[in-house]
């Protein structure tokens, strides 16, 4: 699937502090944001993903305390590629993933976001472009099949 997305895979060594040069951390971490345009007939929503390592020590709360700050980096982000492109954001969804992971586990921090195009002709010619999509959820796929063709 043709997708952005940012991964970080590291490893906690059993005993004693990790060591960056050999792929180790004490946590992953990953966000994603998600913003809807104003005007969704002349520019696209825009998804933004962010992941990473922590290094600094094993406490969930100092994680979370960064992560809280780390959302405002995303934040100006959005806006940011909003400004150079002209684009008006009516709202925008965010959320991170987090782990600590146990000494001698490996952790894996991962966000996806596919790239999405539905054709506005693959709407069924019953449906209004209103609730054409929403029509989609309730047909088999040979129903669709016979109504687009």
């Amino acid at each position: 699937m043709i997708c952005a997305n940012k991964s970080v895979t590291v490893s906690r060594p059993k005993t004693g502090k990790p060591d960056p040069c050999k792929q180790e951390a004490y946590g992953v971490w990953a966000y994603i944001a998600l913003s809807i345009t104003r005007d969704g007939d002349n520019s696209a929503d825009l998804f933004i993903e962010d992941a990473g390592v922590w290094m600094d020590n094993d406490s969930e709360s100092m994680l979370d305390a960064f992560l809280d700050k780390h959302r405002q980096n995303v934040v100006n982000s959005i806006v940011a590629c909003g400004e150079d492109q002209g684009v008006p954001y009516e709202r925008t969804y965010i959320s991170y993933a987090r782990v600590i992971m146990k000494p001698g586990y490996v952790g894996t921090a991962l966000t996806v976001a596919p790239y999405i195009t539905l054709a506005k002709k693959a709407i069924p010619q019953r449906a209004t472009l209103e609730d054409g999509f929403s029509a989609l959820t309730t047909m088999t796929l040979s129903d669709w099949k016979k109504q687009i063709v």
